[in-house]
């Protein structure tokens, strides 16, 4: 049987009970195997056999669950980011590298954290701004690096 995170299609079927959907638990999600031929997705039942998503108690509805396709290397890019609201001091980190999503989504991945910690980020929230590369292509120097503190030292304030 597959492991739920694993799909071979890329979908996932949720299901909710109707408490839960109300109580806003997160759907349970198993994978969509393939389609009929109606285009019906099917997924495994408790017993490994190939059934209609839609047949078994409690199904919601079919998600796709993306996917990183491709890995691009980072060009000298930078994300910068201030630890503290009220802080004027950026620190900031480079792109090490993007990723492309199977839906075209492209992030940069940098280390935000400290330690070598690399993650995909999102952009969207506005916490972190994206800088792109100088003129001859490197990473903008200025940027003070993230040495993995919680907070910088007061001198560098």
């Amino acid at each position: 049987m597959l492991n739920s995170a694993e799909s071979p299609t890329g979908f996932h079927a949720l299901y909710w009970t109707h408490d839960d959907f109300m109580a806003s638990k997160p759907a349970f999600k198993t994978p969509v195997v393939d389609w009929d031929e109606e285009g019906e997705p099917r997924v495994l039942d408790d017993h490994g056999r190939r059934v209609i998503a839609a047949s078994l108690p409690d199904f919601h509805s079919v998600t796709q669950t993306l996917r990183i396709v491709a890995a691009l290397p980072g060009g000298g890019w930078s994300v910068v980011w201030r630890m503290l609201p009220e802080d004027d001091q950026e620190i900031g980190a480079p792109v090490i590298s993007w990723v492309v999503y199977s839906n075209g989504e492209l992030r940069p991945v940098a280390d935000v954290i400290g330690g070598g910690h690399l993650q995909p980020l999102d952009l969207t929230d506005g916490d972190i701004k994206l800088i792109p590369p100088t003129g001859d292509g490197s990473a903008d120097p200025t940027i003070r690096p993230n040495d993995g503190t919680a907070n910088p030292p007061k001198e560098d304030r």
